[in-house]
């Protein structure tokens, strides 16, 4: 990408150079007065980093997470800064009317402080929604470990220990960026001859996870949907009428609070 930073005319630094062979260069006068002639002008450009670049290194393929479909991916790159704008997500916040008639399955729904966003329709640019969340299954086997009896009920620690070890795997979050809602890196990445996985976290295992699975059964796969059937349902589980409320008690909607 090209960026015009200092349009000059062609000015000769010594004032017995030509403007053009054989043509002697008129002096520069308090008025800056210079001859009257596109041809003696010259634009100078400096070459910086187009901001949208890395969108042409990412591409959907096979997930490494089994049976998550497709995932994200950045090709062969080199050194890619914390912060980097990755791909697009969505291209502005739903309006309350399109909000309230939206027949979406909210699956790809986000919400910001900046409103509701809703990657469901394939736009061809909209490359975000592919991002896969690292961890899901791990983090619920974890969760079905410790919400069996006799295992005192999980606390608010034991919950947030579980979501941040799910952060730390991500290497990419979501930003708004005037009205869209773009990926960009979480972390510096590192120099790469290979293809690497980008991964996002867009939601809470209680306020995502579990409600969207409580609501829609089966959506995200047969291990999932066994351990939540288990945690909501089984008399086995020590929470199961203790459900925080406003997450999966409440019919589904995919609000998971982040502020971006």
């Amino acid at each position: 990408m090209y960026k015009e930073f200092r349009p000059i005319l062609n000015a000769p630094a010594d004032p017995a150079a030509s403007w053009k062979p054989k043509q002697r260069a008129p002096p520069v006068k308090a008025e800056n007065e210079w001859p009257d002639s596109q041809d003696n002008d010259l634009f100078f450009f400096r070459m910086v980093k187009c901001p949208l670049r890395m969108e042409t290194l990412c591409f959907r393929a096979k997930s490494t997470i089994p049976n998550a479909g497709y995932g994200l991916f950045l090709k062969r790159h080199k050194l890619v800064e914390r912060g980097t704008h990755l791909c697009l997500y969505s291209e502005q916040p739903l309006t309350p009317d399109e909000l309230a008639q939206s027949q979406s399955s909210n699956m790809y729904m986000l919400e910001t402080s900046k409103g509701m966003y809703d990657a469901e329709d394939v736009t061809g640019n909209n490359l975000g929604r592919y991002a896969n969340q690292p961890n899901v299954l791990p983090a619920l086997r974890r969760i079905k470990e410790m919400s069996t009896k006799p295992r005192p009920s999980m606390n608010e620690n034991d919950w947030k220990a579980i979501e941040a070890q799910i952060d730390s795997a991500c290497n990419a979050e979501y930003k708004v960026v005037r009205k869209q809602l773009v990926v960009v890196a979480k972390i510096d990445l590192q120099e790469s001859v290979n293809s690497e996985e980008i991964f996002t976290n867009y939601g809470s295992m209680r306020n995502y996870w579990i409600a969207a699975e409580r609501e829609k059964p089966g959506c995200f796969g047969r291990e999932i949907s066994s351990i939540v059937r288990l945690l909501l349902n089984s008399p086995d589980c020590n929470w199961r009428r203790n459900v925080p409320p406003g997450e999966a008690n409440e019919k589904f909607s995919l609000k998971h609070f982040m502020q971006f």
